[in-house]
């Protein structure tokens, strides 16, 4: 119905919407437009300028941090509204000369601890922004109102979650009636479906507890799990129900870290404290597993960051319980290919840190009378143009080891940063134990940062 130079929303297939869903762009594919108000999906050009109006794009694979293919680095080319929302927040503080402390916007999460937050198409006409927590909640985000709302489910509830932060993800694969979102929990391999207009979901699950994130290759969902105390591969493709594979692997069952692909071989790789699951599909679309064990007396550490990538392919890092040592093992070869590295690193898989110090590669070493070792840097997001990191700065521990950071409980000054790479940082400070464990995200022109451990949700917004 139009209301003055905007619509409003009356109903939907004679069903009257709740009251209390606000964002009728979500709901019924209307346009929100700068001018205020609403346009209806039908309208391709705005009455307004005569601009054509522009479709958001859909987000499908939801990575921890926003990384293409799983990894800690975008690109303006693959992940558009990442770069252009950091880049225009930059800019704005830059002119205004407001700090990124003051700007911070404090947000009311529908839970203490214990979420992630996604974007997804499930249940409307763009993507809603989703927080799902470990206990097995769902809600959705209302723009409008700037509330949440929780959904309930029809039938089974989300599954409860061990993941981590850093070790989650989730999928969004097109239906006949819709997008469903495909979520690993303690549950199973949960595809699960929104009705926004009766604020509910309903979920076709594979039963068993997964043990990582799901992985996308050729529009196909990959998860793995244990089912009955063995390996099992959940595997949805669009369309069709669950199928699980019964996988045959010579290792302890393990939590994986949120999988990495290799698109150029059709590859995903999960990588664990013990060695890595790597999925290929072959030519034909036939599906092949394998586990390959790090080296004796060796293990990894996945909250670190994603292998390193460069031409010759991925380089995992990984630490000598026995020696002290690390050293870098190549995870795309049949032979062992490995190289020395002078000490740990966090990485983005495109750059790596060790403590304070920016190397391109995690092998060099740096030179000690140009840098001092002050603090540790642990990179969430590397933005390649323009050139932008979402960033923790924290003090170094006592012990002046990296491991000893991220094995700590203890509360620290933690100080995160939106920065210009090898120039200027907007930060906003707070004390927080495992401050390793937040998350980043960019939705509705809106930079958001949610720290578990404290229960604060944040957001910094673009002027409307």
């Amino acid at each position: 119905m139009q209301n003055g130079t905007g619509f409003s929303l009356v109903a939907i297939d004679a069903a009257v919407p709740p009251t209390s869903l606000s964002d009728l762009d979500y709901l019924s594919g209307a346009y929100r437009v700068p001018e205020g108000g609403y346009l209806p999906g039908s309208f391709r050009f705005s009455p307004f300028t005569g601009q054509p109006l522009e479709r958001r794009p859909v987000e499908q694979w939801r990575t921890p941090f926003g990384g293409d293919d799983g990894g800690r680095s975008c690109s303006a080319s693959a992940a558009e509204p990442i770069p252009s929302t950091l880049q225009a927040l930059f800019d704005q503080w830059q002119r205004s000369g407001q700090s990124m402390q003051d700007a911070a916007e404090v947000i009311k999460s529908p839970q203490p601890s214990g979420l992630f937050f996604f974007s997804s198409r499930a249940g409307g006409h763009r993507n809603g922004l989703f927080a799902a927590s470990r206990s097995g909640q769902l809600s959705l985000w209302q723009h409008g109102h700037r509330h949440w709302v929780p959904l309930t489910p029809r039938g089974a509830s989300l599954g409860r979650s061990h993941l981590e932060t850093w070790a989650n993800a989730t999928l969004t694969l097109p239906h006949d009636d819709g997008h469903e979102v495909i979520m690993a929990t303690d549950s199973g391999a949960d595809c699960v479906s929104v009705d926004a207009m009766t604020l509910s979901y309903q979920i076709d699950r594979a039963v068993g507890r997964s043990l990582g994130a799901p992985g996308l290759l050729d529009d196909a969902a990959f998860v793995p799990q244990e089912h009955e105390g063995q390996w099992c591969l959940a595997i949805r493709r669009t369309g069709e129900a669950w199928q699980q594979l019964v996988l045959t692997l010579d290792a302890p069952l393990q939590l994986l870290a949120a999988p990495i692909s290799d698109p150029a071989h059709r590859s995903l790789f999960w990588i664990g404290t013990q060695g890595v699951l790597s999925v290929r599909l072959d030519g034909q679309g036939d599906v092949y597993t394998r586990w390959q064990s790090w080296p004796e007396g060796y293990q990894a550490t996945p909250v670190l960051g994603p292998p390193y990538r460069d031409g010759e392919g991925f380089w995992q890092l990984l630490y000598d319980t026995r020696d002290k040592k690390w050293l870098l093992t190549r995870l795309d070869t049949v032979l062992p290919e490995q190289r020395p590295a002078p000490r740990g690193s966090t990485s983005t898989g495109r750059t790596s840190f060790q403590f304070n110090v920016r190397l391109e590669r995690p092998w060099d070493e740096f030179d000690h009378d140009l840098y001092s070792v002050t603090h540790v840097v642990y990179p969430f997001l590397e933005v390649v143009e323009p050139g932008l990191m979402l960033s923790l700065h924290a003090p170094l521990p006592q012990q002046r080891s990296l491991l000893s950071f991220f094995e700590s409980q203890a509360t620290v000054h933690a100080t995160f940063c939106l920065e210009r790479i090898g120039g200027h940082a907007y930060t906003y400070a707070m004390d927080t134990p495992s401050p390793w464990n937040a998350q980043w995200f960019v939705h509705d022109e809106a930079l958001w940062l949610w720290v578990d451990a404290r229960g604060t949700l944040l957001r910094w917004s673009l002027p409307q």
